[in-house]
């Protein structure tokens, strides 16, 4: 990789960490909404940017919601003092 390549990439990532304050939104949000924003243009579905940005909240409250609760049932250990493995 060229020096001037790596030099853009880090300009361009750098921009990329500070766009979701733009938007007034989470970092974690962000993600989600540039997934939104992929899938609508690879479906060529036609979307104002603004309107991924309410989907892309009510994501990522589902997938902390989600995310909190360890399913206990399937972690893969044994407890044999409980009689169950």
């Amino acid at each position: 990789m060229k020096p001037s390549t790596t030099c853009s990439l880090m300009a361009d990532l750098k921009t990329e960490m500070g766009s979701f304050e733009a938007l007034a939104i989470s970092l974690e949000e962000k993600a989600f909404y540039d997934i939104l924003k992929k899938m609508a243009d690879k479906y060529e579905f036609t979307f104002e940017e603004d309107r991924l940005l309410d989907p892309s909240t009510k994501v990522k409250a589902v997938v902390d919601d989600k995310a909190q609760f360890p399913d206990w049932n399937h972690r893969g250990i044994s407890r044999p003092h409980c009689g169950l493995s």
